[in-house]
């Protein structure tokens, strides 16, 4: 492998996506219904893995969770969707002007969701 190539880590979060998922479906329904899952900040452009797909089935179980998505944004909503760490580098999604977008609204999504839920 070139010490610069791109890793995408998709195929280890689908695991983990499923295994998440069985498990959250086993969660006692005060779990389900915990303020903390009630939010959930999602990039349409992750390549990390499916936050869209998992935001989506964590509201089937929670119909009170709010799914706050960002088109154009990937994982960590930060530079130009990939993340060099030195002798690799990983494919997070996004573009640098969605990520950058992304970023802003969320704050602002988050702040005003703690000041509805967290009085």
């Amino acid at each position: 492998m070139n010490s610069k190539e791109r890793i995408n880590v998709g195929k280890i979060y689908d695991i983990a996506r499923e295994i998440l998922s069985d498990k959250f479906k086993k969660h006692e329904e005060k779990d389900i219904n915990n303020p903390l899952i009630r939010m959930m900040i999602v990039g349409e452009d992750d390549l990390m893995w499916d936050s869209l797909a998992m935001a989506n089935e964590i509201k089937e179980q929670n119909p009170k969770a709010k799914i706050y998505s960002y088109k154009g944004a990937g994982h960590i909503f930060a530079g130009n969707g990939i993340l060099d760490l030195g002798k690799i580098r990983v494919a997070t999604g996004g573009t640098a002007e969605s990520n950058e977008k992304a970023k802003s609204e969320s704050r602002k999504t988050i702040d005003d969701f703690l000041k509805e839920n967290h009085k």
